[in-house]
């Protein structure tokens, strides 16, 4: 970093709360052995992309008492022994509450935990726990057969009017030995990596242009962590099929029996998930983007299954009045039974074979996908009746 200037120039604390630093304002001065570089003049203080790095999370989204600030004042050390504390609080007016905030001025749906607060206040749009958490839903919205391939047209909401954002793509996967609803199911998964992907090319450019337009900091990690975000997919995938996306990151993968599978604490397996190619294919690319999302730009995803949609039920009856030219199966149960996971039979070997097992994100022996991926289609702008019937108004938890 350059010599800043001798005497610092600029504006010191936040005109509305007069803070050197404020996450609500996205102000942030700091100084470093007696320079406090101007923002507008000096370079900021510098933080490598690794300081951002996250653990990824396999969760299902809900508000916790942590997450809605009830620890904030603790000490660190009582932070750590509560943070599974699920119990809400005794309180003489409204529970633990949340809500969507659609933000008419960035075009972004996010959540706020918490009572009223800092959360709609654009474009930090902060809640009551630091963070900000950006809300996309995806809804398929067409599912054709062809003779190799199964297309699923999908649409990703990012806010009521953001043509920006809101994109419709079409989405090609194998067809697969199962039923109806498990062909779905992979569509959705391959459809949700492609969220990914727009995540990385679109929202994150977005969201830190629009940052670097409002903040005013010294601080090169103040301005990183500024538009950095929690993502929240709602989802219209079977709960069968989410229940294993978010567990199939503690699960080896084994090659002799094709499956995921389950150990106990002597190492002997104990259950497990069998998997077609194609099925085993979109969840190895699902379990590698939430990982890079985290990794890479410190996103972690989290999870929330809406009911499916009028648009999707018309979508998969369509579906099933097509003439068939999908693979046949004698059972829907089994398929069931796959994803829950099944437990070994007495007389099946339990130990493991050396070399036989991968890491569940692993792309050995993965089949081949070549020509198969994601297309946008025109009409990414879809008005708000469209948005409204598919995207829920307020979060519904146990």
């Amino acid at each position: 970093m350059s010599s800043p200037s001798e005497a610092f120039a600029g504006r010191m604390y936040c005109i509305d709360h007069n803070r050197l630093t404020c996450s609500v304002c996205l102000h942030s001065i700091n100084s470093v052995e007696g320079f406090i570089p101007t923002p507008d003049s000096d370079p900021r203080f510098p933080c490598p992309e690794s300081a951002h790095s996250v653990e990824p999370v396999f969760e299902y989204f809900k508000p916790t008492i942590s997450s809605c600030g009830y620890h904030s004042g603790l000490s660190p050390q009582q932070r750590q022994m509560y943070k599974a504390d699920d119990r809400e609080p005794q309180l003489a007016f409204n529970k633990v509450a949340g809500k969507f905030i659609d933000c008419k001025q960035c075009g972004l749906t996010y959540y706020m935990q918490g009572g009223l607060g800092y959360a709609d206040i654009h474009p930090s749009h902060v809640s009551a726990d630091g963070k900000r958490y950006v809300v996309t839903t995806v809804e398929p919205s067409k599912f054709e057969r062809q003779l190799d391939r199964l297309l699923c047209d999908v649409h990703f909401w990012f806010g009521h009017d953001n043509p920006k954002l809101n994109s419709n793509y079409e989405c090609a996967v194998r067809p697969d030995y199962g039923t109806v609803d498990w062909n779905i199911d992979n569509a959705q998964i391959s459809a949700i990596v492609q969220l990914f992907q727009l995540i990385e090319c679109r929202v994150i450019p977005y969201r830190r242009k629009l940052i670097e337009d409002n903040i005013y900091t010294n601080s090169e990690y103040f301005a990183g962590q500024s538009w950095r975000f929690q993502l929240v997919v709602c989802t219209m995938l079977s709960q069968d099929t989410l229940d294993l996306l978010l567990r199939v990151h503690k699960l080896k993968y084994s090659k002799s029996r094709k499956a995921f599978v389950e150990r106990n604490a002597l190492g002997i397996i104990s259950k497990k998930y069998p998997m077609t190619e194609e099925r085993r294919h979109q969840i190895v690319y699902f379990l590698r983007m939430v990982k890079y999302l985290a990794n890479e730009y410190g996103i972690q995803v989290f999870w929330y299954r809406v009911e499916p949609s009028e648009t999707f039920l018309a979508a998969r009856k369509a579906f099933m009045d097509e003439p068939s030219q999908m693979p046949r199966v004698s059972s829907g149960e089994i398929f069931q039974e796959y994803q829950r996971g099944v437990d070994l039979d007495p007389n099946e070997a339990r130990y493991v074979v050396e070399g036989d097992l991968l890491e569940g994100d692993s792309m050995d022996a993965l089949s081949a996908h070549e020509g198969f991926g994601a297309v946008e289609q025109p009409g990414g702008g879809l008005d708000d009746h469209d948005y409204f019937s598919s995207h829920p108004d307020t979060f519904h938890f146990n």
